[in-house]
Protein backbone atom coordinates (compact mmCIF):
# COMPACT_ATOMS: atom_id res chain seq x y z
CA UNK A 1 0.00 0.00 0.00
CA UNK A 2 1.42 3.53 -1.14
CA UNK A 3 2.43 5.78 1.98
CA UNK A 4 0.52 8.97 2.47
CA UNK A 5 2.37 12.34 2.49
CA UNK A 6 1.51 14.19 5.70
CA UNK A 7 -1.43 17.03 5.99
CA UNK A 8 -0.06 20.09 4.67
CA UNK A 9 -1.88 23.24 5.73
CA UNK A 10 -2.84 25.50 3.42
CA UNK A 11 -1.16 29.21 4.00
CA UNK A 12 -3.80 31.78 3.39
CA UNK A 13 -3.64 35.83 4.32
CA UNK A 14 -5.75 37.54 5.67
CA UNK A 15 -6.60 41.62 4.62
CA UNK A 16 -4.55 42.88 7.58
CA UNK A 17 -1.78 40.63 6.19
CA UNK A 18 -1.80 41.52 2.62
CA UNK A 19 -2.33 45.11 3.41
CA UNK A 20 0.71 44.87 5.68
CA UNK A 21 2.84 43.54 3.16
CA UNK A 22 1.67 46.14 0.54
CA UNK A 23 1.89 49.10 2.91
CA UNK A 24 -1.19 50.23 1.93
CA UNK A 25 -4.53 49.82 4.88
CA UNK A 26 -7.45 47.25 4.72
CA UNK A 27 -9.42 50.03 2.75
CA UNK A 28 -7.17 50.55 0.10
CA UNK A 29 -7.18 46.74 -0.10
CA UNK A 30 -11.35 46.73 -0.15
CA UNK A 31 -11.19 49.91 -3.19
CA UNK A 32 -9.02 47.60 -5.09
CA UNK A 33 -10.42 45.31 -5.27
CA UNK A 34 -13.54 46.67 -5.99
CA UNK A 35 -12.05 48.78 -8.82
CA UNK A 36 -10.87 45.30 -10.24
CA UNK A 37 -7.62 46.37 -9.94
CA UNK A 38 -6.32 43.77 -7.18
CA UNK A 39 -7.18 39.86 -7.16
CA UNK A 40 -10.60 39.16 -5.20
CA UNK A 41 -10.26 37.24 -2.21
CA UNK A 42 -11.76 33.68 -1.42
CA UNK A 43 -14.22 34.09 1.26
CA UNK A 44 -13.50 31.11 3.84
CA UNK A 45 -15.76 30.82 6.18
CA UNK A 46 -17.07 33.98 5.15
CA UNK A 47 -13.88 35.93 5.63
CA UNK A 48 -11.86 37.09 2.53
CA UNK A 49 -8.42 35.25 1.98
CA UNK A 50 -5.90 35.66 -0.39
CA UNK A 51 -3.09 32.84 -1.68
CA UNK A 52 0.31 34.67 -1.28
CA UNK A 53 1.12 33.55 -4.40
CA UNK A 54 -1.72 35.72 -6.16
CA UNK A 55 -0.53 38.74 -3.99
CA UNK A 56 3.03 38.16 -4.92
CA UNK A 57 1.76 37.93 -8.73
CA UNK A 58 0.15 41.11 -8.58
CA UNK A 59 3.28 42.74 -6.99
CA UNK A 60 5.59 41.21 -9.99
CA UNK A 61 2.80 42.34 -12.75
CA UNK A 62 2.92 45.99 -11.03
CA UNK A 63 7.07 46.12 -11.98
CA UNK A 64 6.68 44.49 -15.27
CA UNK A 65 4.37 47.27 -15.86
CA UNK A 66 6.80 50.53 -14.09
CA UNK A 67 9.91 49.05 -16.34
CA UNK A 68 8.10 49.30 -19.78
Amino acid sequence: MPESKPFEPIRLLTKKQVAAALSVTTVTIDRWVRAGKFPQPARVFGYPRWKPEDVSKYVEERFKEARN
